[in-house]
Order: structure tokens, then C-alpha cells, then sequence
């Protein structure tokens, strides 16, 4: 069984309990979506995903098909006594495994 991945993605848009129900009904039927949880209050959508079958572009594929805008964030790090590949790639695997990267 494939690791299961759990995330709170802020969503803009989302303004009534329609917006919730719309997002909710939508992502109960994907396959790859183990648990969907809209929530106006924060407005965030919290999902558990099998990342194999569900990829974070077609998450955010669905949100804008439904009307509503996925806030993202983007960081650029200056990261100082890289001096080889392999201080690269220790970066990189450590990195992937955060949420939202």
C-alpha cells in the first residue's frame, strides 16, 4: 500500500457552506482520495491522498474547475557549504518529503 499524504491547502474563494459542499462532493469521488474535509472557517481544504494515484497538479486542476483559486507560495532558499552533488541530492530528498514542496 502507498503512504498515505495528508494536506491542508488554503483555498481562496470559498465564501458559503455551498462552496464546501461543492469542493467535498467533488473530491469524495476521486479516486486516489481517501478523505476530503472542506472547511469554511479556515478556508482550507484538508485532504488525504495517495499521491501515486491523485498528483498534486490534478488537485489543483479540480479546484479551478470548480471555480476557486489554490494560494501558493513560492520560496527561493540561498543555502551556503553546498559543495558537491551529493550535498545536492541530500537537500533534494530531504525536501521532497515536506508537505507542499
Amino acid at each position: 500500500m502507498a503512504k498515505l499524504k495528508e494536506m491542508d491547502l488554503p483555498i481562496e474563494g470559498m465564501h458559503c457552506a455551498s462552496c464546501v459542499l461543492s469542493l467535498n462532493k467533488t473530491f469524495e469521488k476521486v479516486e486516489g482520495v481517501e478523505s476530503v474535509d472542506a472547511d469554511l472557517a479556515s478556508n482550507k481544504l484538508h485532504l488525504t491522498v495517495n499521491p501515486k494515484k491523485l498528483p498534486f497538479d490534478e488537485i489543483e486542476r479540480l479546484v479551478k474547475n470548480l471555480g476557486f483559486e489554490l494560494h501558493t507560495d513560492e520560496v527561493t532558499l540561498k543555502l551556503n557549504g553546498m559543495h558537491c552533488a551529493s550535498c545536492v541530492m541530500n537537500v533534494e530528498n530531504f525536501l521532497i518529503r515536506l508537505d507542499g514542496i
